[in-house]
């Protein structure tokens, strides 16, 4: 490949890392017409992730597989090829061309950490999960590189996952205390409520979110507490109740006569009674008790969090998924009935 050719695939590379997707699209047509070669490794690399950024699965699994094929040297194809499955949830392509990659040796320290690390989450993320294998992974390592805040991370989930929450805990207020960029430490802080709820000491786990609630509304500067246009509330009550339409019988009768209120952010009440600080909807009233308690669930209203709601998509379109979404994982909350909708 000239060099005036590999210039381009690095600047449309450079494009899609800045989010310019037309950017990165006019790069690749000027190189195509430039003769560069239909099975060059990066060219298929970089159409790859084209497609992947356009939505387009099928496309972005064809061209990284092509990719693949070639054996290329560049661990990149490989590390992202391991993302794309692992989005995709095939979390056995996604282990397998990770642990091609990692066969090879000779890597440097960063990438070597990736794919450890991306190892590691396929692993916990696996439909028969191995959180032990995911900490010999994560293990492997080099140490400089273990004050990743996405290393702590993945370490915290897989030491919860085996019920060893005290040490999970510990690595994460230690990670939070010292972390400097405030994003990372939201992450972090909001991992760490997760946790000590998991570990049954709602008290600490409370007070956690609370905080990351404070951070969170400080990092957009809203008034949280301001109530949403009548109009725009009308129209998200409206589409709510399209989307309950839509549920299964089984879901839509627990459901259908429950009041809907909209407001702009998760408040510090519904933190305290069980809500998830960054939950785009929640279910007020009574949540089914522990298995071995009597009575059952009782629902008082659906309270739809506009801010967090139009957070989680990129345009209107993405709306009505994004509440189904939502919904599924309150009714696991609520009634633990994980699965109970088909194909969620």
């Amino acid at each position: 490949m000239s060099h005036d050719l590999r210039a381009s695939l690095n600047e449309a590379h450079a494009a899609l890392e800045r989010g310019d997707l037309n950017g990165a699209l006019k790069v690749l047509d000027i190189a195509s017409k430039a003769g560069v070669a239909a099975d060059d490794p990066n060219f298929l690399h970089l159409q790859g992730l084209v497609a992947w950024a356009q939505g387009d699965a099928d496309a972005a699994v064809a061209n990284f597989t092509a990719a693949l094929e070639t054996e290329p040297d560049d661990p990149q194809v490989y590390i992202e090829a391991g993302e794309l499955f692992a989005d995709l949830m095939d979390f056995d392509a996604a282990e397998d061309v990770l642990r091609k990659l990692l066969e090879r040796g000779e890597l440097e320290p960063e990438p070597a950490a990736e794919a450890y690390l991306l190892l590691a989450q396929v692993r916990l993320a696996h439909e028969d999960p191995d959180p032990e294998e995911s900490l010999e992974l994560l293990d492997e390592v080099d140490p400089e590189l273990r004050a990743d805040p996405a290393w702590i991370s993945m370490r915290a989930a897989a030491l919860s996952e085996l019920d060893r929450h005290a040490e999970s805990i510990e690595l994460l207020v230690a990670a939070v205390e010292r972390e400097a960029d405030e994003g990372s430490a939201s992450e972090l802080l909001y991992q760490l409520g997760l946790t000590q709820r998991q570990a049954g000491d709602d008290a600490a786990g409370t007070e956690t979110l609370l905080e990351l609630r404070r951070r969170d509304v400080a990092a957009v500067g809203v008034a949280a507490d301001s109530p949403v246009p009548a109009e725009e509330r009308d129209d998200l009550v409206r589409r709510l109740e399209e989307v309950l339409e839509s549920l299964p019988d089984q879901i839509l009768k627990l459901l259908a006569t429950a009041p809907i209120a909209i407001q702009r952010w998760v408040g510090e009440d519904h933190i305290r009674a069980g809500a998830d600080p960054r939950a785009a909807i929640y279910f007020e009233g009574t949540p089914a008790p522990d298995d071995d308690a009597d009575g059952e669930a009782k629902l008082e209203g659906i309270v739809v969090f506009r801010d967090m709601l139009a957070a989680s998509i990129d345009d209107d379109d993405e709306l009505d998924d994004a509440m189904v979404e939502a919904i599924v994982e309150e009714l696991d909350r609520f009634y633990d009935i994980d699965g109970l909708v088909p194909g969620m």
